[in-house]
Order: structure tokens, then C-alpha cells, then sequence
């Protein structure tokens, strides 16, 4: 019986969040659980965090590289690999016969004394049952779709001819083993076709189709049942559902989804409970990622795990032993042809820093309680110590300097550790460096985890001066509530259909966005507004190629059966609202979303999110101003990262430009330049001459006023913290605003 690590098999464990500050016993006492979703909405994860896998490379094969080998499996500790598509050179690239083999033991590749595949053979399926190794379809050299069927005996190094697959064969298909039996799914035309192979009686099945059709899939087998994940569809889709095949009763049940779509990924078993969807890209025209995602099977759960060091897709999977070995593949792209050859380990010992808070910023004059978060990712229970260190840069003092030891911390548990609280002031920054100590941890690269806290309200700010809020971040003043829209009026004047298309609409007044008036606005079906007429259903990254992208939900929505968007303009004149009800994503009828985009007045954007259900993290959230260049842009979360950005119900954002709010509205625009003036000051500030006489106001990065004054040549800023501000002067004739950065 094969030993689960513990870490693995817990991936459901609870978060525990003990509180082990002296100032807090209250809280300690009563027992309280901090809920994991508070603190996922609150804090900065670790970037690429450990979650239990640690990536090494071992020896690369030697050239040349190759990609989509059909079959691939483990025998007495030794991978093989059949097949495949090589670069020989000189831009022949082709499928190739060879089969090759690695010995993690001796981290050594066999190229010679194995026979080869009787006909030249790329992107079929395949798969290991006993000691022997079968592939069947793919293409040939001449690429040529294949039916035919081989067996690769690796005892006698014996390669023959098996039974023929049914019909034409196929290609860019998944394959995986269950029960001693091999079964290949779906194809190059997006078919649900479904096949098993029995070597015992060398005979094929034609078996219930995968309800839902697709090509580049990956598939795997536990516990005798057959898992298959992602892919692309009919229409070009690419998918995050999972299926779940039982050969028992011949049916096929959707499981739950991945965390995000996958294609030209390859899956393994770990263990027969686990499997590994490893590689692959999010889209079929992107580069390859390295993204690994777990499934825990006995729970259909999923999991985000470490990511390879090399990004590819089109990889072969293994496990050996305790290990997980990810050879071999390309960039998907290009493509390339690699030799990389990697391993993921899971560790008896290993603790690390997975999470700190605050992070990034905090807001100013409120008590900001500095704290970690650490995780047991070993398989056994650990006694270690714990250090913070938290460094006042414009004081240039350690304002908190603490050790703290933790007792008993089992494996896949974690803790937060609370240390001392501060009341920072408006500028201030501080360093922070977490770390943690355990006698013989395996696993260095994540004891010390570091962040910069800025003492701010809202985020950075893009190329133009824009910073957002939202309810997902500690301390920001935006709250959710729902404008209700029904009243207003239903958008179905498409062009050119509900799935993807457009319309103009009418503002009731002119409305600032970056340096222009806008009194027309388009909308799209797939959630966002614009003024260009692109209907993209492939939401990508900030930048965009949408000119005044304002993206409350950039996702491929359809409302040609169910939904309905409507434009509400506010009585009073405030604001308009453009919202989504209701509304499903394209071959999802169950995942409909409920959101809306309000533009006011005084130029503030704000997104409310309803009721958002199923996939949350494919979709891009933000704003860009005219084509996103010299940083015009706030990029909010895409496809799930940042993950403490994924947007639920109840969420709000604001996005706004601090020198807009409380202006009146212009009907002639004046003319000013595009980009905010930056400028440096140390103690004082030398006024304009032409200001001398006007008005001086001073505010913060919000746009909350802190001082004004009238006629000055000289600013003192003695009594300003160092930090960023605004500055505004006026004279009854001009107006300049000027981004302030006090310095020492």
C-alpha cells in the first residue's frame, strides 16, 4: 500500500487562526476562527507561494527536444517516452519513431539499445498497463491522421501491431489508463468521442460520449474512474470544466471546474487521490505557462499549487516514487523544442511565511496590526520560531523588532502570528521582513517572506494619476451597495447580435475620463464599456487594444437567451448606470452574473458586483485610458490574479482621478495638459509668481484636503510626513495641480 503524504491528503485542512498577542487575550480566550475568505480578501499571498511542492531540475535529455509524445509511462522506476515530434534541424521538424528513457536514480537518459515505434507517430494517446506501453492515433510524418494501435513491451523491448482504433483515428486527443484498460477522449474536431482499449482481449469499445466535445484536452485515471480536464471547444473556448468517466455504468458526471481554463496541459496521478493538471496556456493562441493546479479526487476539490520553473505545455507527466517528474515539451508558440527536464518533491520537513498584513499599504490613523501568516508544508508536526521585523524608512528605525515560538503545528496547518500594532501617519512607509526558523527544514526558499506598506488610502497611482479603492482591500472607505437598475431602460439594440456586439448610448451629462469629455459611451454584451466597437469575447491583460476600456467584468457573456442589461439614468442627474443581470457566460447557463458599472458626475467610476457565480477567475477588471499608453491603465485582477482581487458578491470598486472630484462640469473643455506635473520638495516649497496672490490647497492621494492657504511665496512643509500629495493653486484665472512628493 502506497504511503499519501500527509500534505497532499489534507488539502482541505482549516486555516487556524490563533492569536498568540498578549494585547489581544480577549480574542485568544473565546477560541474565534478568523474565516479563511477574510483573510484571502485582506492580504498579498506569497508571490508563487510553496503549497507543499518544491521544483528542482534534473538532467535535460539530450537533443533534440520533442513535444506531444502519445505515450509515456513509468515501468520498475524507469520513464519512457514513444513517439513524438522532434527538430532534427535545418527546419525539418516531424514525428519520430524513437523511444527514449530516463532513470531518475541515476538522473540518466537512455537513447540507444530500445527499439523503435513501427511507424512515426505525434499528439496521439497512450498510456502504461503492467509492463507494457501502448499508443494509438496521432499523426504521422506525412500528417497523416492515424487509427492504428502499438504496443511497446518494455521486458523484450518488443514493439507490435495491435487492433486498429474504430473509424479514421484521430489526433489532439487525451488519453488516460483505468482499470487496466485505455481509454482515449475526444479529438482534433472537438468530438465527445470516447474509446477504451482492453489488451487482454486486443479489442476497442465504443463508449458513451463526453457530453461536452473538445480537442487538446488532458486526462488521467484514479481510482478507476477517468478524469478529463479543459481543452478547447467547437467554437474555439478554452474550457476549465472537469469530467469525471465511470467505466462501471458508462456514464460521464462534471465535476468541479478547474481554477482557471487550461489547453496543451498534460495531467498525472499521484497516488491514485491525486492528480496534477500541469502546463499549458489559458488560451490556444498564448504562450505556455507554468501553472500547476490540484485535484483532490475523494473531495472534488481543487488547489493552486508551486509552478514549474519553465513555462511549456505539451509536456509528459510522471510520477516516481514520491515524486512528480514534468519532461520534455514546448512554448506552445513558436514552438520550441525542449529538453528541459524537471522534479516536484514533497518535503518531511518544511515550514514557511505564506502571508503578511498589512501589505502593500494601510491606511493612515487607524491602528494597522502587523502580522503572519505561516504554513506547515511538510508531513510532520513542527515546533519552530517565528521573527518580524518592521523598518520605519523616513524615521530610519526598527518600530517592531519580535520573536515568538510556535508549538505543535501539524502538516497543511497554518497560523497567523500577531505581533505589536502601530497608528501609522499619512506617508510613512515601512519595510517588513517575516521569517521563520525550524531545525532541519528541507525547503529555504520560503522561510522569509518581505513588503513594502505604504501609508495611504487607495492604490497606486497609473501614468495619469487614476487610484481605485474597493471593498477587498484593509482599510480602503469604499462600501458595496447595489444601485437597482430595473427601472431604467433594456439595452437590445446589438450590433451585431446579443453574444457579441454593442450600442451607443447617450450620457446625461458629460463625463471626464482621463483627459477627455465623453457624452457618448459604447457598451459591449461581454461587460465592459469603451469608445471603439470591438465585442472581443477573449478578455486579455491591461493593456487592451479597446480604446477607453472601462472593464467591470471583461468575460465571454451571451444574452441571446437569458439576461438583460440596462442603462439607468440617476433623476437627479449624479450618475448613469449601466448594469448586467442575469446574464450568463457563453455555453454556461448556470454561471450568470449580476454586476453593474456607475459613472458620475464628478468623475468617479464604480463597480458593484451582485451575484457572480461560477468561473471567477476568467475575466479581466479595470480601466484604460485611450489605447493604455504611458501606463494609462489600472489592471484590477485578470483571470484570478491577484487572488486576493477575485471578484464575488458584495464587492465594490472605485476608480477616480483626485483632482476631478468636486469640480463642476465643464461643457467647453479647457485646455490643460494630459499628464500631472511631478514635482520634489524637501522642507519647503517655492510658490509661482503667479500664484503668489491665488489660493494654495494641499490634499492627500484620496483627495481629502489637508491644508489651504491663501497668498504665499513660500510653502513650509516641515509639518507635512514624507510621502506623495497633491497640490493644487488657483488665481481666479488659472488653475495647475502638481503631484507632491515630500522628501528628506
Amino acid at each position: 500500500m502506497k504511503r499519501y503524504p500527509l500534505l497532499i491528503c489534507l488539502l482541505i485542512g482549516a486555516t487556524l487562526a490563533l492569536n498568540l498577542s498578549a494585547s489581544d487575550a480577549d480574542t485568544r480566550s473565546s477560541g474565534r476562527l478568523l474565516p479563511d475568505k477574510e483573510a484571502t480578501a485582506t492580504l498579498a499571498d506569497r508571490d508563487g507561494g510553496s503549497f507543499g511542492m518544491v521544483w528542482s531540475r534534473r538532467q535535460s535529455s539530450p537533443p533534440p527536444g520533442r513535444y506531444w509524445c502519445p505515450g509515456t509511462g513509468v515501468v520498475r522506476d524507469t520513464i519512457y517516452f514513444l513517439g513524438g515530434r522532434v527538430d532534427y534541424g535545418g527546419g525539418n521538424t516531424n514525428s519520430t519513431r524513437t523511444i527514449w528513457a530516463y532513470v531518475p536514480a541515476t538522473n540518466s537518459w537512455i537513447t540507444t539499445g530500445l527499439p523503435t515505434l513501427l511507424v512515426p507517430r505525434r499528439a496521439g494517446g497512450g498510456g502504461r498497463i503492467g509492463n507494457k506501453i501502448y499508443v494509438a492515433g496521432g499523426r504521422d510524418s506525412t500528417h497523416t491522421t492515424l487509427n492504428t494501435c502499438e504496443e511497446f513491451d518494455v521486458d523484450t523491448k518488443t514493439v507490435t501491431q495491435k487492433a486498429p482504433m474504430p473509424g479514421a483515428g484521430c489526433w489532439a486527443c487525451a488519453s488516460a489508463v483505468a482499470g487496466d484498460k485505455l481509454y482515449i477522449i475526444g479529438d482534433e474536431n472537438n468530438s465527445g468521442n470516447t474509446y477504451e482499449y482492453d489488451p487482454a482481449a486486443n479489442q476497442w469499445y465504443t463508449k458513451a460520449s463526453l457530453p461536452a466535445g473538445r480537442g487538446w484536452a488532458a486526462a488521467a485515471g484514479a481510482q478507476g474512474r477517468v478524469y478529463v480536464f479543459g481543452g478547447s471547444d467547437a467554437a474555439g473556448n478554452t474550457l476549465s470544466d472537469c469530467w469525471e468517466f465511470n467505466p462501471a455504468n458508462n456514464t460521464w458526471t462534471q465535476k468541479a471546474a478547474m481554477p482557471g481554463p487550461r489547453i496543451y496541459h498534460s495531467a498525472v496521478t499521484y497516488n491514485d487521490t491525486l492528480i496534477f493538471v500541469i502546463g499549458g496556456a489559458d488560451d490556444g493562441a498564448a504562450y505556455a505557462d507554468s501553472l500547476v493546479y490540484c485535484y483532490h479526487v475523494p473531495s472534488n476539490t481543487w488547489r493552486v499549487m508551486t509552478p514549474m520553473p519553465t513555462s511549456r505545455g505539451w509536456l509528459m507527466a510522471n510520477q516516481v516514487g514520491d515524486a512528480i517528474y514534468a519532461s520534455l515539451g514546448s512554448d506552445c508558440s513558436t514552438p520550441t523544442y525542449l529538453t528541459v527536464n524537471e522534479q516536484a518533491r514533497f518535503l518531511q520537513h518544511d515550514v514557511g511565511v505564506a502571508r503578511l498584513s498589512p501589505a502593500n499599504r494601510t491606511p493612515p490613523n487607524q491602528q494597522a496590526v502587523f502580522k503572519m501568516l505561516v504554513r506547515n508544508y511538510g508531513e510532520n508536526t513542527e515546533d519552530f520560531t517565528v521573527r518580524m521585523v518592521v523598518y520605519d524608512s523616513i524615521a530610519g528605525n526598527n518600530v517592531i523588532e519580535e520573536e515568538k515560538p510556535v508549538t505543535g503545528l501539524g502538516p497543511a496547518d497554518s497560523l497567523w502570528v500577531v505581533f505589536d500594532s502601530l497608528t501609522p501617519a499619512s506617508g510613512n512607509v515601512y519595510l517588513v521582513t517575516a521569517s521563520v526558523s525550524l531545525t532541519g527544514d528541507e525547503n529555504p526558499l520560503n522561510d522569509t517572506l518581505r513588503t513594502r506598506v505604504e501609508v495611504r488610502m487607495g492604490s497606486d497611482p497609473d501614468g495619469f494619476g487614476y487610484i481605485y479603492e474597493t471593498t477587498q482591500e484593509p482599510g480602503d472607505t469604499v462600501r458595496f451597495f447595489w444601485i437597482d437598475p430595473t427601472a431604467g431602460t433594456p439595452v437590445t439594440d446589438w450590433s451585431p447580435n446579443a453574444d457579441d456586439g454593442y450600442s451607443v448610448r447617450s450620457l446625461p451629462f458629460t463625463f471626464r475620463y482621463y483627459d477627455q469629455y465623453l457624452n457618448t459611451i459604447n457598451i459591449c454584451t461581454n461587460g465592459f464599456l469603451e469608445t471603439s466597437t470591438l465585442t472581443s469575447f477573449s478578455n486579455t491583460s491591461f493593456p487592451t487594444a479597446i480604446t477607453n476600456h472601462i472593464a467591470g467584468w471583461w468575460d465571454d457573456l451571451d444574452l441571446r437567451s437569458a439576461g438583460t442589461v440596462y442603462q439607468y439614468n440617476d433623476p437627479a442627474g449624479q450618475y448613469v448606470v449601466f448594469a448586467w443581470v442575469n446574464v450568463p457566460r457563453y455555453n454556461a447557463p448556470a454561471e450568470t452574473q449580476t454586476f453593474e458599472i456607475a459613472l458620475y458626475r464628478n468623475g468617479v467610476i464604480r463597480y458593484n458586483y451582485l451575484s457572480m457565480n461560477g468561473t471567477l477567475n476568467s475575466n479581466t477588471v479595470g480601466i484604460q485610458g485611450l489605447d493604455g499608453s504611458s501606463n494609462w491603465y489600472h489592471q484590477y485582477v485578470y483571470n484570478g490574479v491577484p487572488a486576493h482581487h477575485t471578484v464575488d458578491d458584495s464587492v465594490a470598486i472605485i476608480f477616480y482621478y483626485p483632482p476631478y472630484l468636486g469640480t463642476e462640469e465643464t461643457t467647453t473643455p479647457e485646455v490643460r495638459n494630459s499628464r500631472l506635473p511631478t514635482i520634489f520638495a524637501g522642507h519647503e516649497l517655492e510658490v509661482p509668481a503667479e500664484f503668489h496672490r491665488g489660493r494654495i490647497t494641499i490634499c492627500d492621494v484620496s483627495g481629502s484636503v489637508l491644508n489651504a492657504v491663501n497668498g504665499a511665496r513660500r510653502l513650509n512643509l516641515q509639518q507635512l510626513p514624507f510621502g506623495v500629495y497633491l497640490i493644487r493653486l488657483e488665481n481666479g484665472t488659472d488653475t495647475a495641480t502638481w503631484k507632491l512628493i515630500r522628501m528628506k
